[in-house]
């Protein structure tokens, strides 16, 4: 099967199946070795290999306190808070988080 077909068929970007190919493709005569010697780990090698590696990403926005508080509100219904709503959305949830926090 070739990339374009994956792509299709797995609805990726025709970058990603590359990857994944050209990963596979460099691993051949390690996965070959792995299947020879020890095969029940034969699987676990082809989804580690496959796998997304590691990314550094930014630093996170929110301190475990905010996120629990966030959390914590977001369990509530917001006429608690007597709050003219029925819903939260992530920007109410915001404001409410903020003025609980600065209060």
């Amino acid at each position: 099967m070739g990339t374009n077909e994956i792509k299709r068929e797995m609805k990726l970007y025709y970058t990603t199946v590359q990857c994944w190919r050209d990963r596979y493709c460099k691993a051949t005569d390690e996965l070959t070795r792995i299947e020879e010697e020890t095969p029940h780990k034969l699987r676990s090698s082809i989804e580690k290999l496959l796998s997304d590696e590691q990314r550094s990403g930014g630093p996170p926005k929110f301190t475990d306190e905010q996120v629990a508080a966030i959390i914590a509100i977001s369990c509530e219904e917001p006429e608690k808070f007597d709050k003219p709503f029925s819903h939260w959305t992530p920007e109410l949830l915001r404001l409410q988080v903020n003025y609980r926090q600065n209060s």
